[in-house]
């Protein structure tokens, strides 16, 4: 062994121990991306399926704008059933969002993240603090970065979602209500009109 040959082989150590870093990060990444995969795709299923459904809310609409009576009726009636479809789906999709939250919790806890009860980190300051001159800072912002746009975006606009089709709900109930009060009360005056001659 020569002087030359030592820098060499550090060097040739070094390299391997990058390839090793970058090779596990690539698996870590590999292993997420394989856990959140199946929840995406589902996701992305039930986004197709709930954009058909609100198609045909769609045509609904446009149909009762020129529609009165009993024929109003079923097509509220249509409505709602649609709406409470696409409520279904809505909730799916709530819930595979929370298990990708769950996904990414698991992960940044390995990082040292705390959540509280919420899923709100706890401690973001304290522990990018810790990876402030580390190999790994850039891996964690980014994971840390997609967590937060599925924790403070993602979910909280399907929960939204949800809650607007429940609003959406209660107010077909309503305009079913008032629909069939004026029918029953247009009853009545014929009625009262056959008594009165």
């Amino acid at each position: 062994l020569t002087f030359t040959d030592i820098p060499q082989a550090s060097e040739e150590w070094q390299s391997l121990q990058n390839e090793i870093i970058d090779t596990s990060n690539a698996i870590e990444e590999l292993n997420r991306n394989q856990k959140l995969f199946s929840h995406q795709n589902k996701i992305k299923e039930l986004e197709y399926e709930y954009d058909k459904l609100a198609d045909k809310i769609d045509i609904i609409n446009k149909k009762l704008d020129n529609s009165y009576g009993a024929y109003k009726l079923n097509l509220i009636k249509d409505q709602i059933s649609l709406l409470k479809e696409q409520q279904k789906i809505q909730d799916q999709i709530v819930n595979s969002l929370n298990n990708q939250v769950n996904i990414y919790k698991n992960d940044l806890s390995s990082y040292g993240f705390k959540f509280d009860a919420n899923n709100d980190i706890t401690n973001i300051d304290e522990t990018l603090e810790k990876f402030k001159n580390h190999k790994d800072l850039e891996k964690v912002k980014s994971l840390l970065e997609e967590y937060i746009d599925l924790q403070r975006d993602e979910l909280p606009d399907a929960v939204k979602e949800w809650e607007s089709l429940n609003s959406a709900i209660k107010d077909a109930y309503k305009e079913q209500l008032n629909i069939t009060k004026d029918i029953e009360d247009k009853i009545t005056d014929i009625y009262k009109k056959q008594i009165e001659e």
